[in-house]
């Protein structure tokens, strides 16, 4: 199959002084050299296989890139080679592609007889070797490591785009996504043809369908569709969604088949990921994993994750908290954090830690931490294999925290408790009244994680150097994600869904930030003078803003936008003031359906 990765965004590094902006590389990969996912099945000989540079002439220099197989899954293996033939091949392959966009030539075959289980349960990564890239991923082909190919050889050949031609934007929430077919070898048909659309029966992510028809602020609901594909090769539009209590485990475990209506022939297999957050108490050992490994590698690349540090620092603290900005602000945060987790591995959601009840799953040696063996200690104990265990923040091994519960227990204790997910969702059928949650459950759930003084999490200057930071508000999110859908509150031009409503006004007493319609500090990029200490004034910034413009994805450029505001964080899952059907900010919750 051919993989055009049309990526027309930019990523950002951004300084209180300097920008520079740095496009990322499209890249073309062929599996058996067709366009189609039809032939994508690798036995034990060596196919030949393409990949190069699209874009080429956008870069000074050429792009060094790895090959590999996609890690944390129990799919089919390869080996890769680069002369094919009698080669021993190895389990990853460095290769240089050039600004001329020249493709360059590699094979691969089954390794060790590990076949797949089920149809594109293997995966082929492109990582990016350039220094400061941190080796994010380019790219992800599925397919099947199997001795035969399953589906016939004379059919019509199909061509499926979700997003794009690229895979770095094949993962839906249960969000509408507008995808596109069309029939490839459509010269070869005197008439168009039927198709219909389903899920693979061992699929694990799920996925509904309709047409292009779809109502604004509605998402596919059909568990088939069916489409007649022109014998001229034009693309016909239609819409997925992610199928509630259906979410993947796995990258590219969701596989769409199109068959033959009238026979059940399958004419071709595509897959992507229903990627979802979920409870942290509930994930799969896989799951666990690819986030850690993820979290370790960002902490681990160009002190990318003290920029967060930075950003919730003495200076920005009174830009998203004490207000009603602490809700948008934060949502905001998790998701950048969650944007850079997925460059380092796109199969990545950001899970979160349910505070009133227990977890003994989330605080155990093998995840977060559990709580020290010794009072005395201070710091989490992790297992040895546990990337977590050499987590390095503030000039030293380990993370500070003592939790005031056992690990298996639920948080509140006999002195403290914690509001529970039913009584925050009834504080109240107004935004004024609900954020009041900033206090208890929010920052009950922070003491009762850090019982001790010099625990990170206890103070708003160290909290995030301990990851689980990003759990708690996860859920602080999820709260208020449930609490606009209990109450049909989307809308941020309703006084009920957010206020206050405007701009920060001269005379204003709420910080600047706060307001509906203002931007947010430090994507907005904007410098003042506040320091962190003396009198903070409504209207007057932080002296830096770490971390540049809010990154984009290549599905959704501009949500939020380069320079968010609370405006554009409200309407999480679809953007209703939108003039088209969209996918919103594309995150969601497990336990949140979109309707």
């Amino acid at each position: 199959m051919k993989l055009l990765l049309f990526i027309t965004s930019m990523i950002l590094f951004h300084s209180a002084t300097n920008i520079v902006a740095q496009e990322i590389p499209v890249i073309s990969v062929q599996i058996n050299s067709t366009e189609t996912s039809k032939d994508d099945y690798i036995g034990s000989k060596y196919i030949k296989c393409t990949i190069g540079l699209i874009n080429g002439t956008s870069f000074t220099s050429n792009i060094p890139v790895t090959l590999r197989n996609m890690s944390l899954t129990n799919g089919g293996r390869v080996t890769f080679s680069s002369t094919g033939g009698k080669s021993r091949g190895s389990i990853s392959l460095d290769l240089t592609l050039t600004r001329d966009n020249l493709s360059k030539t590699f094979y691969i075959k089954c390794r060790d007889n590990i076949n797949s289980k089920i149809d594109k349960d293997a995966a082929v990564e492109v990582l990016d070797d350039r220094s400061g890239f941190n080796h994010s991923v380019l790219a992800r082909k599925a397919f099947m490591v199997i001795p035969s190919t399953p589906l016939p050889s004379t059919s019509p050949r199909i061509e499926i785009k979700i997003n794009s031609a690229s895979t770095l934007d094949d993962y839906v929430t249960w969000s509408p996504t507008f995808c596109s077919i069309r029939l490839a070898n459509y010269s070869s048909f005197s008439s168009s043809i039927s198709v219909q659309l389903r899920n693979m029966s061992n699929s694990t992510g799920k996925v509904n369908f309709t047409n292009s028809d779809l109502a604004i602020n509605s998402t596919a609901s059909n568990t088939t569709l069916n489409l007649s594909l022109p014998n001229s090769g034009t693309w016909v539009n239609f819409f997925i969604a992610g199928r509630f209590n259906n979410p993947s485990v796995t990258d590219k475990d969701a596989v769409i088949e199109i068959l033959n209506p009238s026979n059940g022939a399958i004419y071709s297999r595509e897959a992507l990921m229903v990627r979802v957050r979920k409870n942290a108490n509930n994930l799969s050992v896989l799951e666990r994993e690819r986030f850690l490994n993820a979290i370790v590698t960002l902490n681990n690349s160009n002190n990318e994750f003290m920029t967060f540090v930075e950003m919730h620092t003495r200076p920005g603290i009174p830009e998203g908290h004490n207000g009603p900005g602490f809700l948008p602000w934060h949502r905001a945060f998790v998701l950048n954090l969650e944007r850079k987790l997925q460059a380092v591995d796109p199969g990545v959601a950001l899970p979160y830690w349910k505070f009133d009840v227990a977890a003994p799953s989330v605080f155990s040696g093998d995840f977060m931490g559990s709580k020290p063996l010794t009072s005395t200690d201070a710091f989490a104990d992790f297992y040895s294999s546990n990337p977590m265990s050499v987590w390095n923040m503030a000039g030293g091994i380990g993370i500070r925290r003592t939790t005031s519960f056992a690990d298996n227990a639920d948080p509140s204790t006999g002195s403290t408790t914690i509001r529970s997910e039913i009584s925050t969702l009834s504080l109240g059928s107004t935004y004024t009244l609900f954020k009041s949650m900033e206090s208890n459950p929010h920052g009950t759930a922070h003491n009762l994680a850090a019982s001790v003084s010099g625990d990170w999490l206890r103070s708003l200057q160290t909290a995030v150097q301990d990851p689980l930071f990003f759990l708690v508000h996860a859920n602080v999110d999820r709260l208020w994600a449930k609490w606009q859908w209990a109450n049909s509150l989307f809308n941020p031009l309703d006084v009920n869904t957010y206020s206050p409503q405007g701009e920060y006004p001269d005379s204003g007493t709420i910080h600047i930030g706060h307001y509906l319609n203002d931007t947010m500090w430090p994507w907005n990029g904007i410098t003042g003078s506040y320091t962190g200490s003396g009198t903070i004034y409504p209207g007057v910034r932080p002296t830096t803003a770490p971390g540049g413009s809010f990154p984009s994805t290549l599905s959704l450029p501009t949500a939020p936008t380069s320079f968010p505001q609370p405006y554009q964080m409200i309407d999480y899952k679809n953007n209703r003031l939108s003039s088209i059907t969209n996918s919103g900010l594309g995150f969601c919750y497990d336990d949140i359906p979109f309707q």
